[in-house]
């Protein structure tokens, strides 16, 4: 079979799921890789290294393949195939030759850190020295590596093999002074130790006054620095862990699983370098891991509009900035940014007319707000329609009246919309506005006062009803029932409960009015259906936009559908419609095109001297 193309995706950093089809992975972004046909496992694993940036030496890459087991017309069931030697990397990679409607292959990535051998606290000299040798052809190898592709990046050594066991000689080689001072850190946290370098001189000693313990290395021609003088192992006590060295040996592992906990990550290091470190130190190595890998919060906010312009790009996002010019036009305080994808603008008209807004805290160095809007499908399932980050000091009736002007402007136009929100003063304040007028508002915490009545007169009554979910308390007092916000289920699971039967008869008081007689286990109540207005006495037709008890003993009655007092948007078509526009992956931050005529944004307090702009 010749050699073609396959194109690959690869998802790590989430997990695998079994569904109706076979596995399928949640939490994660595809990678989109081409590879030969023909490629074997280390090359292919090669390959991937470059994609997810997992280090090589500390980590290992076990690959499951997502197979088609069968392949009928448009029904496609999936199993899992354990990548493990050439033959089954080929199954994997002949998928599309075999079946055409299948385009590509999925690879599920999971990442195991390399746990090398306890380290001894004494190493013989002569372990020593046969350690040297092998390192030192080693070295030869790398460094005839280095001359055929010197154009490359210069690879530093923090986690050699030779570093991992045996104790620094006299004569190792080192390509230069950041590679050595690397050598010597990485041997002074995997010991516990402490010490002073000197810069000028490259001169190591032991910050322990009583222990011998020094290192002297010196400049030489063609081969960067050796080790000229050497006087070891440490005679001292084991030390605090240096947590900035520590923190680099983390970063890979934190890159691969940023999930991992501190007590997981202090594992890691008791297997990995045989000591175990305090809890509180951990965090602060993971924290600045990640700050190594992700930068910090000022970098954050500066990379924003890259960011927002990498999502446009990709996915069609609509946006609005507020932000304060400096005297210098090229850089700016950041306050805050709107955005909505355009798939959930094409999406939203086919939902219920609701739109509930909340808001999350943002707590770090430069604390603020996530704002999120969103609707709900016919199945209850949020739908995220926009969002918004706004910096603390600028949560205001300013800013939400700017956040539901968005709404408004960029996201939909629609009439008789439903607006949910918390009680807060400032929301009210702004949508008491005549600017923002054009949906009704209401709260999702009005029903507090009628639950603590129902718990005076009977609390038994009150422990029921907290056992219901808590949409169900916000539909309860809506009376005009615009929010449109409740499971058809419910409904169903009150008419189980209650009717045994409906008896209609037609009301000549009014044309197409009819009185439903339910029974129940004692009496009889009486329901007014009016099928022209769309009202039942219920109010349960006019809560769910779908026909009760009562309007199917109607519609039984006069042998007409229901379905045409079903709302549109419980209909397939409508359901389709929500989902019908795909997202696209955001590409790799190393990808993010520059954002053009945009200032450098900082966070709010770093910079004086501003003036208000917004775009």
């Amino acid at each position: 079979m010749e050699k073609r193309k396959i194109l690959v995706f690869c998802y790590w950093n989430g997990c695998i799921k079994d569904g109706p089809d076979g596995p399928f992975y949640q939490g994660s972004i595809p990678r989109m890789i081409r590879v030969e046909s023909k490629t074997d496992l280390p090359t292919f694993l090669n390959d991937l290294r470059p994609v997810t940036g997992f280090d090589k030496a500390k980590l290992q890459i076990d690959l499951i393949g997502r197979y088609p087991s069968i392949v009928q017309h448009s029904l496609v069931k999936y199993m899992r195939l354990p990548v493990v030697d050439n033959s089954s990397l080929e199954t994997m990679l002949e998928v599309p030759s075999y079946h055409p409607s299948i385009t590509n292959v999925e690879f599920y990535l999971e990442v195991k850190p390399l746990v090398s051998r306890p380290l001894p606290t004494n190493a013989s000299s002569s372990a020593n020295q046969a350690s040297l040798k092998h390192e030192e052809s080693t070295e030869d190898r790398n460094c005839g590596d280095a001359a055929k592709g010197s154009h490359k990046k210069k690879q530093l050594i923090l986690s050699s093999s030779w570093l991992d066991e045996s104790e620094l000689q006299i004569g190792m080689p080192f390509r230069d002074k950041e590679e050595l001072d690397k050598a010597v850190k990485l041997y002074s946290v995997r010991r516990q130790r402490e010490h002073h370098a000197y810069e000028s001189s490259a001169t190591f000693e032991c910050k322990n006054g009583g222990c011998g313990w020094i290192l002297k290395a010196a400049e030489t021609k063609g081969t960067g620095f050796k080790i000229t003088k050497y006087r070891g192992p440490h005679t001292c006590k084991p030390a605090d862990v240096c947590s900035d060295v520590l923190a680099a040996e983390l970063q890979g592992l934190t890159k691969a699983q940023p999930s991992l906990s501190v007590t997981e990550l202090n594992k890691w290091v008791r297997e990995e370098f045989g000591y175990t470190v305090s809890g509180d130190n951990m965090w602060e190595v993971k924290k600045k891991a990640i700050t190594s890998i992700l930068g910090d919060l000022d970098k954050s906010f500066s990379l924003l509009p890259k960011l927002m312009d990498a999502l446009s790009s990709s996915n069609k996002v609509v946006m609005d900035w507020q932000y304060s010019i400096s005297p210098d036009p090229k850089e700016a305080l950041f306050h805050s940014v709107f955005w909505a994808f355009h798939q959930s603008i094409k999406g939203f008209p086919h939902l219920r007319p609701l739109i509930i807004v909340d808001t999350i805290e943002l707590s770090s160095k430069h604390p603020g707000k996530l704002l999120v809007a969103a609707g709900f499908d016919a199945g209850n399932r949020l739908f995220p329609l926009a969002f918004a980050i706004v910096t603390q000091e600028r949560l205001s009736t300013e800013s939400w009246r700017w956040f539901f002007n968005c709404i408004r402007k960029k996201v939909t136009q629609r009439e008789g919309l439903c607006l949910i929100t918390s009680p807060d003063p400032d929301i009210v304040a702004a949508l008491n506005e005549p600017e923002c007028q054009w949906a009704k508002h209401r709260y999702v915490s009005g029903f507090d006062c009628y639950l603590k009545k129902i718990e005076k007169m009977n609390p038994e009554a009150k422990e029921w009803l907290d056992q219901l979910p808590r949409q169900q308390w916000v539909l309860a007092y809506d009376d005009d029932g615009i929010r449109a916000f409740q499971n058809s289920s419910w409904c169903y699971q009150r008419i189980e409960h209650t009717m045994c039967y409906n008896q209609t008869k037609p009301d000549n008081s009014f044309r197409q009015q009819f009185q439903v007689t339910e029974g129940v286990k004692v009496g009889k109540k009486r329901f007014f259906v009016h099928l022209r207005d769309g009202v039942c006495a219920c109010g349960v037709w006019q809560l769910c936009k779908y026909p009760c008890s009562h309007i199917l003993a109607v519609c039984r009655k006069l042998n007409i559908d229901h379905l045409e007092y079903v709302n549109d948007y419980y209909s397939k078509e409508h359901s389709l419609e929500v989902y019908a526009a795909d997202f696209s992956p955001l590409a790799g931050v190393s990808d993010w095109p520059e954002a053009t005529n945009f200032p450098r944004l900082f966070p709010p307090g770093s910079r004086p001297d501003v003036r208000p702009m917004s775009q």
